[in-house]
């Protein structure tokens, strides 16, 4: 049986890592008494798995994991029994039940969304011409680390929407195998474009799916408005980039 699980990461467990959080889970699914299935050969491991990635620091309202068990079980039942013994900033919100031929998480996310609230209001100003001065630009050049190390990438075709409202920016980025940006690389250019970049706090708020929809929705929920959300081609890269700007506020911790 596969199952998918809806959970959040918050306050408490923030600066878990990926990998950590993936012991947490093994940890749980043992104390809880699940039915496990391992994976085959000489280093057989449980059989779970993530949709995407989160940076160590941020936490999340929407993070999407998958189980595989060696028995049926009633869905409620194995939410019940993690979150029994799941920890504080742990709390899973949903599982629902996978067809067996349906492709892996982390295969088919394509989106991700985030909000970053910015901890100093004094900076609002500042902040909103600088994400409004960003969407104009036709590229937005970053030094990424890739699998070949550090390498200054064109991000603009990797954001797809960029906002600042309500001392927070809203961002979705591309997520996934094939593109991806992290919202701390996203970060770090407006850090250098600013002199004295505040800090801030980021929450990824949801998923979307690369062959259509939510991730809400193939969890049996609809979207934000009920449309099936298609997203089969990225952003086409533009080109120029914008100069450094100064900041007008004290550095906050």
């Amino acid at each position: 049986m596969r199952a998918m699980m809806c959970f959040n990461k918050g306050e408490n467990i923030r600066y878990i890592s990926h990998l950590d959080i993936l012991r947490l889970f093994q940890r749980a699914a043992v104390r809880a008494e699940l039915p496990m299935s391992y994976s085959q050969g000489y280093n057989p491991h449980m059989l779970i798995g993530f949709a995407c990635a989160l940076p160590t620091g941020a936490m999340s309202e929407a993070e999407y994991g998958e189980l595989t068990l060696s028995c049926e079980l009633e869905c409620e039942e194995i939410m019940k029994r993690l979150n029994a013994v799941l920890p504080l900033g742990c709390k899973i919100s949903l599982v629902k039940r996978l067809p067996e031929n349906y492709p892996s998480l982390m295969a088919i996310v394509a989106r991700a969304e985030y909000r970053i609230e910015i901890v100093d209001k004094g900076a609002d100003r500042l902040i909103a011409e600088l994400v409004e001065h960003t969407n104009g630009l036709a590229e937005v050049m970053v030094n990424k680390k890739t699998k070949k190390g550090m390498k200054l990438t064109d991000i603009k075709g990797m954001i797809y929407s960029l906002e600042y409202r309500n001392g927070a920016v809203y961002c979705e980025l591309a997520a996934g195998n094939s593109v991806n940006l992290r919202p701390d690389t996203l970060m770090e250019y407006f850090r250098d474009q600013m002199d004295c970049f505040p800090a801030y706090r980021i929450y990824r708020t949801g998923m979307m799916l690369e062959h259509g929809g939510l991730f809400d929705a193939a969890m049996g929920r609809s979207g934000r408005d009920g449309t099936d959300c298609r997203y089969t081609a990225l952003r086409k890269p533009h080109s120029s980039f914008g100069k450094r700007r100064a900041c007008g506020v004290s550095c906050s911790a």
